[in-house]
């Protein structure tokens, strides 16, 4: 709808609701960090399960250590693949979330989101910005340092006999 056929109020309505998305999207990016820290924790508490189990390895049976260990290294893999799906989700939201705003900014006299992000990343940005792929990325590193962990404990709990 062009600003004609709306009317009087197009500029101020477009306006509002590009307050309203955006404020949306600065929540959407508090729930990513929730997110984040909640996988984190999750691995953190599994890693440190594993650390508390080496103080015993003595006092119980080597086959039943083992398949304590494998039973949190096969949840720390669940945990960790999950959050690089939800990562990999949330970046595709995001992506769609900054087409939209920049989309909207070509109705208003100025661009504070484009400019910001430009100022923020030193480069001018279109409407195939990806910019949540840095944070995608991260997390996909974390996922493979998680999963070389848990082979390194595997490698390690079967080729040293306690």
């Amino acid at each position: 709808m062009t600003p004609d056929e709306y009317g009087d109020k197009f500029s101020d309505h477009k306006f509002e609701q590009y307050k309203l998305f955006i404020q949306k999207s600065e929540n959407e990016k508090n729930g990513r960090f929730q997110v984040h820290k909640f996988y984190l924790w999750i691995i953190s508490a599994q890693l440190l399960s594993i650390a508390s189990l080496w103080g015993v390895r003595k006092s119980i049976n080597f086959n039943l250590y083992v398949e304590i260990i494998l039973l949190i290294l096969a949840s720390m893999a669940i945990a960790s693949a999950l959050w690089a799906y939800c990562s990999s989700h949330m970046a595709k939201a995001y992506r769609k979330q900054i087409h939209i705003i920049l989309n909207m900014e070509k109705f208003l006299p100025i661009s504070p989101y484009s400019q910001e992000i430009e100022m923020l990343f030193g480069e001018k940005i279109g409407n195939n910005a990806l910019l949540h792929d840095k944070e995608s990325n991260l997390v996909c590193a974390l996922t493979i340092s998680i999963w070389a962990v848990c082979a390194t404990i595997v490698i390690f709990l079967f080729f040293y006999r306690l």
